[in-house]
């Protein structure tokens, strides 16, 4: 498989956020997980939008990595602090909407946010919007691997 034979150059700083994608039997979830160097980490759909699912996002995204994170970076949904400080108790969560925020990261001051995160939201929407609805979950989650690897692999970013 293509995603296995690649391994993008991890940063510690991952934003997360989410993606409403069309299915025949009504709406479901992406979560998307991003790293700094802008490569997708993580990419899962699902039908709910809660505690449990956000905590096999997060299983997937320690997996991955293989080292601890510095800072994850988020919106505000409410399944988000709770998981991360579960799973991941060392990692700082910040929560940033709008506005980029500067967080102090191994004595030097950094700029987080979650644009390049919701730019991405809007390439995977312009791709999926080809799709139109997709027929099941499954078809579904397949794409997305698929675009993954397309992203990560050939796309220049």
């Amino acid at each position: 498989m293509l995603q296995c034979r690649y391994r993008p150059e991890h940063s510690r700083i991952w934003p997360i956020d989410e993606l409403h994608v069309r299915l025949r039997s009504g709406k479901v979830y992406g979560y998307i997980v991003e790293n700094e160097n802008r490569n997708i980490i993580a990419l899962e759909l699902t039908e709910r939008r809660d505690k449990d699912v956000t905590a096999r996002v997060l299983w997937m995204v320690n997996a991955e990595a293989g080292f601890t994170l510095d800072i994850f970076v988020s919106d505000g949904v409410s399944a988000y602090p709770s998981t991360i400080a579960e799973i991941m108790p060392v990692v700082r969560h910040i929560i940033v909407q709008f506005k980029a925020a500067e967080v102090s990261r191994r004595g030097s001051l950094v700029i987080v946010s979650n644009n390049l995160l919701e730019r991405l939201n809007s390439t995977l929407r312009s791709w999926i919007r080809t799709f139109r609805v997709f027929k099941s979950l499954e078809a579904g989650s397949r794409t997305l691997i698929f675009l993954q690897a397309v992203y990560n692999i050939l796309r220049f970013h």
